[in-house]
């Protein structure tokens, strides 16, 4: 297998406090729109390229707040796996993401997409893991 990207979807601009979409075609209609009103660049090829592997872990952070007021950061996982292990896209990654950290990352104050960081090129057997890189 290929060595993973050190880094993905840099040029995609989104946040996780939209609307979750129902599919993975709907978040990139709903990126290029959102790309639209905040006049950036097009996502649709960044989002429909496909990548060198087709599982993969993601990590992301979120903060709760504790009873005493106090914020805690969270660490969270993902693990997204092509249907029939076909390779995934970055909508695949990124619809994944969302549908797993919508109710926590998008009520954060740090819940624009700024892509995805290369941690760990996986061992035998096991997939690549990235982490979520968020700004507000």
């Amino acid at each position: 297998m290929p060595r993973p990207p050190k880094s993905l979807l840099r040029d995609v601009c989104w946040s996780f406090s939209e609307p979750v979409p129902g599919s993975s075609a709907e978040l990139i209609k709903a990126a290029q729109d959102y790309a639209a009103e905040i006049e950036t660049g097009d996502p649709r090829d960044d989002l429909l390229q496909a990548l060198p592997f087709a599982d993969v872990r993601i990590k992301y952070a979120y903060g709760v707040r504790t009873p005493s007021g106090e914020w805690q950061e969270c660490e969270a996982e993902v693990r997204v796996v092509g249907a029939q292990y076909t390779r995934l896209t970055g909508a695949d990654l990124l619809w994944e993401l969302h549908v797993a950290c919508g109710s926590t990352v998008g009520n954060d104050d740090h819940h624009f997409f700024e892509g995805f960081e290369l941690v760990g090129e996986g061992k035998q057997g096991e997939p690549p893991t990235y982490r979520v890189s968020l700004g507000s």
